[in-house]
């Protein structure tokens, strides 16, 4: 081997070691993407979760007084003004410390309920749910 071929032979090997670095801290940003991605689409979904799970109480529930009883007795429930404040952690588990904050707000209480509930994660807003619900009645 001369020495033009061994300069050839080195500088290849080290395009080649160049190009693995490269492809290497391509697919570890790729991967480090992803997890925050994921991260993102759960914390979404758990707020539709919790989000939903609110609405059905709202919508089951006859009255305010029927409803502040049921999230107090199950949920720790919290007032904030006219708003109900309900905290949940990671697991969706009722939680004052928790990281999750579902805010329900009845916008109307007539014969068509209303209510709109937002869903907080460590403070910014991550979904709001509007619903709306005839109360039930009864004709003799």
């Amino acid at each position: 081997m001369n020495k033009k071929e061994k300069y050839v032979f080195y500088l290849e090997t080290f395009i080649l070691t160049l190009s693995f670095i490269a492809v290497i801290l391509v697919l570890s940003q790729m991967f480090g993407r992803s997890i925050n991605v994921s991260l993102e689409a759960k914390r979404l979904n758990d707020a539709v979760i919790l989000s939903g799970n609110t609405a059905e109480v709202f919508k089951s529930c006859k009255d305010k007084d029927d409803l502040d009883a049921f999230l107090k007795e199950e949920f720790n429930l919290e007032t904030e003004g006219e708003d109900r404040v309900i905290y949940f952690n990671d697991d969706l588990k009722a939680d004052k410390n928790g990281d999750y904050k579902i805010v329900l707000k009845i916008v109307k209480d007539d014969e068509l309920k209303e209510a709109l509930i937002k869903a907080y994660y460590k403070g910014e807003e991550i979904y709001d749910l509007e619903v709306a619900s005839y109360k039930e009645t009864i004709n003799d």
